[in-house]
């Protein structure tokens, strides 16, 4: 994380972890009620009801109160989506799994407050893309497995590849699609996706 956007300091405490969490959550409300632009220090500690001084004890600026906010976000967004990764669905046939992967990302996006937003905003922005390309190497690793134990004889560096791939190409459609909202980019997705993965699978 870039320095002068990172937290003051990690919370410790209990009482420290709750005013952190109403300090994001209060961003989030801000976000989902007037866009990203409405966020500034003072109107989100107004939002939780706390003093702007106790807001700066845990974040240096506005920038390092939407990082904060975007790490928690997608950590509530892999929440959706590992448990399909989960070798409990193993057996299924490939082609249901990567659809319903496909629904759940995209209806992850919509539930999580303020992500879509967040991630409309911010993706490519130098000092918040490296949080989604942090997030997208440990969905890549959980999918990396994922194709491994579908096909264990694939070398373990193509079945990295071929996950990084099937992950870059999901989010550059889906970040289209929450700019567009269009429907069929998912179906289209679901075709490349299963395709894809089918292919790489039978090798």
């Amino acid at each position: 994380m870039r320095r002068g956007f990172a937290p003051r300091r990690e919370p410790q405490q209990h009482r420290s972890r709750m005013r952190v969490a109403r300090i994001l959550s209060a961003a989030a409300r801000l976000i989902e009620k007037s866009g990203v632009t409405s966020v500034n220090t003072n109107a989100v500690a107004k939002t939780a009801r706390l003093p702007v001084g106790t807001l700066y004890q845990f974040f240096p600026n506005r920038e390092a109160v939407l990082q904060a906010l975007l790490r928690e976000q997608l950590t509530k967004f892999n929440a959706h989506l590992f448990p399909l990764l989960a070798p409990s669905h193993d057996r299924e046939p490939l082609h249901g799994q990567v659809e319903r992967i496909v629904e759940a990302l995209a209806q992850a996006y919509l539930k999580v407050p303020a992500l879509a937003p967040l991630l409309a905003a911010f993706r490519w922005d130098a000092r918040f893309a490296p949080l989604a390309a942090e997030n997208n190497a440990v969905v890549s690793a959980a999918v990396a497995e994922l194709i491994w134990r579908r096909a264990p004889s694939l070398p373990r560096a193509r079945a990295c590849a071929a996950a990084v791939t099937l992950v870059e190409a999901a989010d550059a459609v889906l970040m289209l699609w929450l700019r567009t909202r269009d429907g069929a980019l998912l179906v289209e997705l679901q075709r490349l996706l299963r395709a894809y993965a089918q292919a790489v699978i039978k090798t």
